[in-house]
């Protein structure tokens, strides 16, 4: 975890401590590939299922799929260089 100092051997508290929202690249890849296995298994799991299920397992498909677009975002998103590290 990568701490913050004041320059003169005083560590204040990781990062993630003040700032509980921001979240590793390591872990949204992570997170992307469960969902993206998941998303996985319910595409197959609707192509087998009788109909009676099929509109629940459809949902919740539609669901896994929508968090799994937003966490790709998320890694795109943390991958793009800052602004104001581009060249002009």
């Amino acid at each position: 975890m990568p701490l913050t100092g004041t320059g003169r051997g005083i560590r204040s508290r990781p990062v993630q401590e003040r700032e509980p929202h921001i979240m590793s690249i390591r872990l949204i890849a992570k997170d992307l590939y469960r969902l993206t296995r998941e998303v996985e298994a319910l595409e197959h799991a609707v192509e087998e299922a009788p109909e009676g299920t099929r509109r629940e397992l459809e949902e919740r498909l539609r669901r896994v799929r929508a968090e799994r677009d937003r966490m790709r975002a998320v890694l795109e998103g943390s991958k793009e260089e800052p602004a104001y590290r581009r060249p002009r």
